[in-house]
């Protein structure tokens, strides 16, 4: 089925635009592309929800201008073409997820993947940490666990568990140690949910990695997903998931580019030589989003004998040679970790 009209609107933009605009764009949308085009119409190029990625993990600027970094090599479809046949064998073949539709060089409309191939995210398995003590939201979690805590009348762990069933998730493993009874009793097998849900309880903390043993009987490679029970976020998991097929990574890690701000003055100088004073710097850092994707079968070789998270696990993969890439987010993302952040939500 063609897009056009509001749908085909709301993913084009002029080549003046900003990668920021760009973002914004694409979060309002279930689709991972925008469309160049000029005031006619006139198909430009595309930038993909990748192309936005590597860009800002290359220290691209989010107010760039898109003209710098979209494809003028595109592919796409005309009126003459446009048959089913052509349009599934342009997505298998290209591994592409949206195909313009032209007529006299201007774009009319644009095919999504969704509708033409049986795309499906049910082998996936997510894995929910949601066993830490919280003890930065002390005294809110001395009889609650962090994921458990309200924001707008929810669980923080209700909230990304809708999300994503909405995604298409269904198989959800939840891995708990403090106050588990209370997430059990909530969430039972997950049938209120519309989701299947399965408990890994740690009888002492093994660290933000150590639920991953489990699935070292795993006989078949799958694609796991591991996510932080206490974040908030926008992201669509199907894109990372999406992003880390398509470079056929080993593990792929999200991360988010944050300003942090020095509290002090901060001198520069050359021996004893004063050269200049800067107060209180802000320095943009990209810090770990606490969200995953593995392959189970890199966690045949890991050791989980003692306590382990995620830096060590990382680097033991590393070590095998495996590949390990980054995702940047430009998803809205918070961690509840503090209770000044939490009551900004709640």
């Amino acid at each position: 089925m063609i897009k056009k009209g509001k749908y085909l609107s709301s993913i084009l933009l002029r080549p003046d635009a900003t990668l920021k605009e760009a973002m914004l764009k694409m979060n309002k949308t279930s689709y991972k592309i925008i469309f160049i085009a000029s005031k006619n119409f006139k198909l430009l190029g595309t930038l993909t929800d990748g192309d936005i990625r590597r860009s800002l993990a290359e220290g691209v600027l989010p107010s760039s201008k898109i003209a710098n970094f979209y494809n003028k090599n595109y592919h796409y479809l005309t009126k003459k073409n446009n048959n089913d046949q052509n349009i599934k064998k342009l997505f298998v073949q290209k591994k592409i997820f949206s195909i313009p539709l032209l007529n006299n060089k201007k774009i009319i409309g644009f095919y999504d993947i969704r509708d033409f191939l049986n795309i499906s995210n049910k082998n996936t398995i997510i894995l929910l940490m949601a066993g830490g003590y919280g003890k930065r939201l002390m005294p809110l979690t001395k009889n609650t666990p962090k994921p458990m805590l309200l924001i707008k009348g929810k669980p923080i762990l209700q909230i990304m568990i809708e999300k994503l069933r909405t995604q298409g998730f269904k198989n959800i493993y939840i891995s708990t140690h403090y106050k588990s009874n209370s997430i059990k009793s909530f969430f039972g097998k997950g049938e209120k949910f519309g989701v299947n849900i399965s408990y890994l309880y740690e009888k002492k903390p093994m660290g933000t990695a150590g639920s991953l043993k489990h699935f070292k009987k795993f006989n078949k490679n799958k694609n796991l997903i591991l996510i932080n029970a206490d974040i908030l976020t926008n992201l669509n998991f199907n894109n990372i998931l999406d992003f880390h097929l398509s470079h056929n990574s080993d593990l792929t890690m999200a991360i988010k580019n944050t300003d942090v701000t020095n509290e002090f003055g901060v001198v520069k100088g050359d021996g004893i030589f004063f050269k200049n004073l800067e107060e209180k710097p802000i320095t943009t850092v990209n810090i770990n989003a606490g969200i995953y994707v593995l392959n189970t079968k890199v966690i045949k070789n890991i050791k989980f004998k003692k306590k382990i998270d995620m830096v060590n696990f990382i680097t033991n993969i590393k070590k095998t040679k495996k590949k390990v890439i980054v995702y940047p987010l430009h998803e809205n993302w918070t961690d509840i970790g503090t209770i000044s952040v939490y009551q900004k939500y709640k």
